[in-house]
């Protein structure tokens, strides 16, 4: 007997894999829309997206046993990729201009929002590099009029012969 599985349950797999492809492009667009906020260099991309991408598979994974009890169907794979490619070909590439018109004014927002926090902390910075130099400057100055003491008394003392004797002299 062979056996088969009805097609209604197929296609809700199939449909519940398009939905989690469109699911998991949204989530890369929102991590996208940080990353235009913030800005990274290539390494912090190249970590970025493979953080990602060990993320989407693990979560694949999970989401074919959930749906298939483990079972790899290709069809499910193919119902993935297909989800995120209807969300980036139909409102993702519309949906990306925005994000990058939003991620401008939030720079500029934070920009101007966190000015007064960087000039605190120059001047700060500043107050505590002179203190730090001043500090120096007088333990240094302290320890040259000691050393200086130092080096006077020896040259005195090189001339006089000691009058105390030496305690531990082995004889």
């Amino acid at each position: 007997m062979i056996y088969s599985e009805p097609l209604i349950n197929q296609i809700s797999r199939f449909l519940s894999g398009i939905g989690f492809g469109f699911a998991v492009f949204a989530l890369y667009m929102t991590i996208v829309f940080i990353r235009m906020i913030f800005g990274s260099g290539k390494i912090a991309f190249l970590i970025q997206d493979l953080v990602f991408g060990f993320l989407f598979t693990v979560s694949s994974f999970f989401f074919m046993i959930i749906h298939n009890n483990g079972e790899v169907r290709w069809n499910l794979v193919l119902a993935q990729l297909i989800g995120a490619a209807v969300l980036y070909f139909t409102i993702g590439k519309h949906l990306l201009k925005v994000l990058q018109k939003a991620a401008d004014i939030i720079r500029k927002a934070l920009k101007v929002l966190t000015t007064p926090l960087q000039l605190y902390l120059k001047a700060f910075c500043d107050c505590g590099l002179w203190i730090k130099n001043r500090i120096k400057k007088i333990l240094f100055s302290a320890s040259a009029k000691k050393s200086k003491e130092h080096n006077e008394k020896s040259t005195k003392n090189k001339g006089k012969k000691s009058k105390k004797p030496l305690k531990n002299q082995n004889k």
